[in-house]
């Protein structure tokens, strides 16, 4: 397993991976959080997400209070940043910051399939960019 560290963003990779669903932003599959009950804590959500090839997770944004986390379950995607430029495969992992310079989406270069968990703050703010 190898990290690449770029500042707030740290991808991993050789992760080992299991199968969820989730459905946000067009994407199919159903949230996790609530049929797993692997957290009794509302800040918590674990999706399992699938997407085709070119389509994003969601539009370029960033938190300001909110950890989000992305392990790749099967495909290739691109995280794409300010300050980061990865493809992601199976079994890579990439947690990406709040702030003001962890601007990011997420763009499958082919069909794939992303377990996604965000720690989400009461007082986050998400800005579209």
């Amino acid at each position: 397993m190898s990290n690449a560290e770029k500042g707030p963003i740290v991808v991993t990779r050789g992760v080992a991976s299991t199968a969820h669903r989730a459905a946000r932003h067009g994407r199919t599959g159903e949230a996790l959080g609530e049929v797993l009950s692997l957290i009794d804590d509302p800040r918590w959500t674990v999706d399992h997400v699938r997407l085709a090839a070119g389509q994003r997770s969601a539009p370029a944004h960033r938190h300001s209070h909110t950890d989000e986390c992305v392990l790749v379950l099967s495909g290739r995607v691109e995280l794409r940043g300010q300050r980061v430029h990865e493809l992601l495969e199976a079994g890579d992992f990439a947690r990406i910051g709040p702030g003001e310079e962890t601007m990011h989406e997420l763009v499958a270069q082919t069909s794939a399939e992303l377990l996604l968990v965000r720690v989400t703050d009461p007082d986050d703010v998400t800005t579209f960019g």
